[in-house]
């Protein structure tokens, strides 16, 4: 059909047949940017939270592919426990950024794990594994955050910094942040 087009159009007006065949075939591919609702506006401990939930997430899922946990950089692209050309990404990139929001992340690794469902394991793998949240300036008043591999999330009121102990979040002192 498009060739029928193509030599009809020769002779006359081909600009038209240029601009008609552009529209034909972009306009599949063009998407209403208004239908997207725009998300309100986070705190920035609101977003520390947020950040150490995607990292439970990814690490629960990589869990369940791998039989055990792993560093965050191993999370993000699956590359220390298999060859793999195209490994794929459980986690955004950016949620191994050490400061972000006004807070400074860390990852505790737990114990190392001694196998994985395929019987390889990655030497970053692990059994347990904790993620804090501290405010870069404890005087603002932000608290700090603590989650781990049993998906709990501890709130640390004024900024104090949450212990950890072999992968696990202690809460002595913390309240924990409804899951």
């Amino acid at each position: 059909m498009l060739n029928w087009f193509a030599t009809r159009a020769r002779g006359r007006r081909p600009l038209l047949f240029a601009c008609v065949l552009l529209v034909v075939l972009v306009w599949p591919m063009a998407r209403s940017t208004g239908d997207v609702p725009i998300p309100p506006e986070l705190a920035p401990h609101e977003w520390a939270m947020e950040s150490i939930r995607a990292i439970q997430q990814g690490e629960r899922i990589y869990r369940a592919v791998h039989g055990y946990y792993d560093r965050l950089e191993c999370v993000i692209q699956d590359s220390c426990a298999t060859i793999n050309p195209y490994p794929p990404t459980y986690l955004d990139a950016r949620l191994a950024w050490a400061t972000r929001f006004g807070y400074r992340f860390r990852f505790h690794d737990g114990a190392h794990a001694a196998r994985g469902r395929d019987e390889r394991v990655s030497p970053t793998g692990m059994t347990h594994y904790a993620m804090t949240a501290v405010p870069i300036r404890p005087d603002v008043g932000r608290p700090a955050f603590c989650g781990d591999d049993t998906g709990v999330l501890y709130r640390h009121d004024g900024g104090r910094l949450p212990v950890v102990e072999a992968g696990h979040c202690v809460p002595s002192g913390a309240t924990l942040v409804g899951n």
